[in-house]
């Protein structure tokens, strides 16, 4: 596994408001996967300050989209916003419950619906 020590430096900041004091601290990151800064850095190539990414970033759990406040050397600044992507399961069970399902078997679909833990959640006609 890599290890990697470094000192890394934040501030909050909000529109309308003073910045904050910076603070300092030093952390060791583990495994070296820089994956995401590594995208967002990526995204914003060509990008100027107070211009918006051409694309979406799109992760696990969401969307989003980054706006670069500004670049000076390696440091950045972004502004963004996330848009909540919705589960798999809800968006399977709904697609799924509206696809009509018949079994012509009486006793199929009776057995179907008792022994399977999820028929019921589809849109067996009944």
């Amino acid at each position: 596994m890599h290890f990697t020590t470094t000192t890394i430096k934040a501030i909050a900041y909000k529109s309308g408001m003073a910045d904050s004091a910076v603070a300092s601290g030093a952390f060791t990151i583990t495994g070296g996967d820089f994956w995401q800064p590594t995208r967002m850095i990526s995204a914003l190539a060509g990008v100027r300050p107070g211009e918006v990414a051409p694309a979406a970033l799109e992760w696990q759990e969401d969307f989003q989209v980054i706006r670069l406040v500004r670049r000076k050397g390696a440091a950045y600044r972004i502004e963004s916003v996330s848009v909540p992507k919705r589960s798999f399961d809800d968006w399977f069970w709904e697609t799924a419950s509206n696809i009509p399902v018949t079994i012509e078997d009486k006793a199929l679909k009776e057995a179907f619906l008792a022994e399977v833990s999820w028929g019921k959640r589809i849109g067996v006609e009944r």
